[in-house]
């Protein structure tokens, strides 16, 4: 009697198993057609990101230069740290002959996209600071 009820426990216990091993094989089958509709709409609207929709018109006054080094340049080969009306500093780079003879104290615009944020020691207040970092791709001395 109790071998009985052993095989038919059994028995009832490998048909719940082979339910839940169904499932699960259903699960993952629709997992992974998901995961291959995902790549094929990432290849088909990469192309079209645009970076330049990213951009942003930032302007502020200079308050420190330094071309050619990478004292806090982390992307280009020049940067500046500038102020903005707010008083906020932030760091501007881009390459060399698009600042130009940029002078502490002229203001500017430039057309930026983000870079991320630097660790920076201000040399003209003192202080350090984390302030953003961005990337110029024009930079017009407007005073």
């Amino acid at each position: 009697m109790a071998a009985e009820d052993n095989d038919r426990l059994h028995a009832e216990l490998d048909r719940q198993l082979a339910e839940v091993r169904t499932a699960c094989d259903g699960l993952a089958t629709r997992s992974g057609l998901l995961f291959a509709a995902l790549a094929a709409v990432a290849a088909v609207l990469a192309p079209r990101i645009n970076p330049a929709h990213h951009e942003m018109t930032i302007s502020g006054t200079v308050a420190e230069y330094n071309a050619n080094s990478n004292t806090f340049a982390t992307v280009e080969n020049a940067a500046i740290v500038a102020t903005d009306a707010g008083g906020n500093d932030f760091v501007v780079e881009c390459d060399s002959s698009k600042l130009g003879n940029v002078q502490s104290g002229q203001t500017f615009t430039a057309k930026v996209t983000v870079v991320g944020v630097v660790n920076a020691e201000n040399t003209v207040y003192g202080g350090t600071g984390v302030p953003p970092d961005f990337e110029a791709s024009t930079f017009t001395v407007t005073g």
